[in-house]
């Protein structure tokens, strides 16, 4: 693509509206939008027909993720190529340091790794596994490298990454004090511990048990117990992989008494219902949460509708058939995930928009300019608008086709949506200025760089 490139006559969807536009591009901003653009030597590329969206943030990613001894087949590399692919230009993954291990150097390390060859804009969580105040004391120098978020797990004691609801306390004060957000991935442990330990000790392993060994109760209680902490420290949290009726509930609360409160769901949990973990294939739906009942799926979306949740992300944890299917028998031996970033916007234009639970000004807002505007990265992405990065998807609405793991690009072999009609699809995935992704083919990689957040005060979505 030239220095200046016109995007000329698709919906461009921006501010709350869909109107017909042209949008001019010089270098690596939006420099005009507006009705018949004219520039000389500019390129000009056809949208007509289609839509002009902000490029896709997800807001949870995990490339490369470790889960026991089984590690995810996507790294920053492939992972970034397959998110470009779908549309996103900006991926926020974590900065987990092994307990015991400073925070600022594990989040350089993760910094290295993926400006080693990252094919979208990056930003960071960083995590917090060790609560000593030599680490406490190092939050404002990560707030001041461009980490404002700071991922905390309520469970996982048994791999070495809880943080104990009073040293969440102390983490929230101190994040406060830096101007940051605390993210949460909200399962009470005591409860995951007790109903593992139980279901193990009984010999229920089959895959139909997996969700007793982490109820919505876990969730329930670590949602309430987060809210409580961000109420007496005033710090804000964002909640991480929302699944149930009753922890949806808690977050409306929340946001209603005035507290700075953001939530997030995933794809699986809008799609999908409990009764997947009877089937024969049900190993490949273990996830952490689990997928809850019908009823927590459909007030999952109404909690999107009313704006309750403010973020779809994926938790892209990506697993082949081969390492999810190891031991078919023991939940607790399966490695948790899902893959997500190629199929995000897809799957959302289909069942949101298309089918009518969603308008495109709100699919914008749940996966561009929400996650912008609560990590940081608004107005310089999120938004087409003038003087923002020229970070831009373009998608044809017209054509229908049928999800297949074999023809994307992600490092799996199955989707937990296999087979599902998709409509529409990504023409044309633009980075600062520069086509990476065009009509099925990779035009440019390695060119994303690391984002800076910074947050305002006080945080809206």
């Amino acid at each position: 693509m030239s220095a200046c490139t016109i995007l000329r006559g698709g919906t461009v969807v921006c501010a709350g509206t869909a109107v017909t536009a042209d949008v001019l591009i010089e270098g690596e901003t939006i420099a005009a939008i507006g009705r018949t653009i004219e520039r000389d030597g500019a390129a000009v590329v056809d949208a007509r027909g289609k839509l002009v969206l902000p490029g896709i943030i997800d807001a949870h990613v995990q490339f490369g993720i470790r889960y026991r001894e089984t590690v995810g087949m996507d790294d920053f590399q492939s992972g970034s190529r397959a998110a470009a692919a779908g549309g996103i230009t900006t991926i926020i993954d974590f900065a987990v340091p092994a307990k015991g291990t400073p925070p600022l150097e594990a989040l350089e390390a993760r910094m290295r790794l993926a400006e080693a060859g990252v094919s979208t804009d990056f930003a960071l969580h960083q995590g917090f596994t060790d609560a000593a105040d030599a680490f406490l004391d190092q939050i404002p120098q990560v707030v001041a490298r461009g980490v404002p978020s700071f991922k905390v797990y309520m469970t996982y004691s048994n791999r070495g990454r809880m943080v104990t609801p009073g040293q969440l306390a102390e983490v929230m004060r101190r994040v406060r004090q830096a101007n940051g957000i605390v993210d949460v991935h909200a399962e009470d442990d005591s409860v995951v511990v007790y109903q593992t330990e139980r279901l193990l000790a009984a010999g229920r392993t089959a895959m139909r048990y997996f969700p007793e060994s982490r109820p919505a109760l876990a969730e329930i209680i670590a949602i309430q117990n987060a809210i409580t902490l961000c109420e007496q420290t005033g710090c804000r949290l964002y909640v991480h992989h929302t699944t149930s009726a009753r922890g949806v509930e808690l977050i409306k609360a929340a946001r209603e008494h005035g507290l700075p409160v953001f939530g997030e769901t995933c794809p699986p949990y809008l799609e999908l219902a409990s009764d997947v973990y009877e089937r024969e294939d049900g190993y490949l739906y273990v996830v952490n949460p689990p997928i809850r009942g019908p009823a927590d799926r459909d007030r999952l979306w109404r909690a999107i509708q009313e704006g309750t949740l403010d973020v779809i992300g994926t938790d892209h944890c990506c697993y082949t058939l081969g390492q999810k299917g190891r031991d078919k028998s023991n939940f607790d031996a399966t490695p948790a995930g899902f893959p997500g970033v190629e199929t995000l916007l897809p799957f959302l234009y289909t069942r949101g928009v298309a089918e009518g639970r969603i308008s495109l000004a709100r699919l914008v807002e749940l996966i561009s300019a929400n996650p912008a505007r609560i990590f940081g990265l608004y107005p310089r992405k999120g938004v087409i608008a003038v003087g923002s990065d020229a970070d831009i998807v373009v998608y044809d609405p017209s054509v229908e086709t049928v999800s297949e793991a074999a023809a994307l690009h992600m490092g799996t072999d199955f989707l937990p949506f296999e087979k599902m009609r998709v409509v529409g699809r990504v023409c044309r995935t633009i980075l600062r200025g520069a086509t990476v992704y065009a009509d099925g083919k990779f035009m440019e990689t390695n060119r994303g760089r690391f984002v800076p957040g910074r947050l305002e005060e006080p945080a809206r979505c």
